[in-house]
């Protein structure tokens, strides 16, 4: 419900009262035109759920619009959501696939291009892309695989638990290296997944199941805090 959502985090930035604060705010249809209401109230978003390149353009278009109104231009960051799209995918592969475990990061890759052509990082205050949900699902993967190949610039990584103790472990050595450097070939990958994965379908999936499960998260801990104020 795109006003309620405004109304929402216009209500919770100013009870918080943090200049640290993000509000997060899915990148749904609704979702689009309240993301640029809020930061044009200079008010830092985190956009989440982001799956589709369609619909990270429309985000981008939602932060420039905003920024353009706001008084002074707040911190905003992308989620694109990575493990998640991974398995969905491979679930649509053969078992002996090449393309299996390569979609996130390919589909990622594109993501941070678009970032690159949008925002000139020298000048502009960015809406920087986040890589979510980084730990992988599938045991036959790296655990580090969402780090490895998601070393760019400007960009935020937010690791679990598990994550970062597989990285602290490792002895991995990291090139100073963008994602830009791989497009080629991960855009070549991306468009091989096209032709075999009906990836339409699955981006709607991935943000339906996101926006259920954010919803029930969100019940879940409203629950909590009542639950102890019952008991204090």
């Amino acid at each position: 419900n795109t006003a309620e959502t405004i109304a929402q985090a216009n209500e919770l930035y100013s009870r918080i009262g943090k200049d640290n604060v993000m509000i997060k705010i899915p990148a749904t249809l609704e979702g689009i035109p309240a993301i640029e209401a809020v930061i044009a109230n200079s008010i830092p978003v985190n956009v989440t759920l982001i799956f589709s390149q369609e619909r990270y353009t429309q985000v981008i278009n939602s932060f420039k619009k905003g920024a353009e109104k706001a008084d002074n231009i707040p911190q905003s960051v992308a989620s694109f959501f990575i493990s998640r799209l991974d398995s969905k995918v491979d679930n649509a592969l053969d078992d002996n696939s090449n393309l299996r475990g390569k979609a996130a990061i390919a589909n990622a890759s594109l993501a941070y291009a678009q970032f690159c052509e949008q925002f000139n990082t020298n000048t502009q205050t960015l809406q920087r892309p986040l890589w979510a949900s980084t730990s992988t699902k599938n045991p036959n993967y790296s655990p580090t695989l969402y780090v490895d190949g998601l070393i760019a610039r400007n960009t935020v990584n937010t690791l679990p638990g598990v994550t970062i103790a597989a990285l602290e472990s490792s002895s991995g050595e990291y090139p100073n290296t963008d994602l830009n450097d791989q497009l080629a070939t991960l855009k070549s990958t991306w468009y091989e997944i096209l032709e075999v994965a009906p990836i339409t379908a699955i981006m709607k999936e991935l943000e339906d199941e996101g926006v259920t499960s954010f919803e029930a998260s969100y019940k879940s801990c409203l629950s909590s805090i009542q639950t102890r104020l019952a008991q204090m």
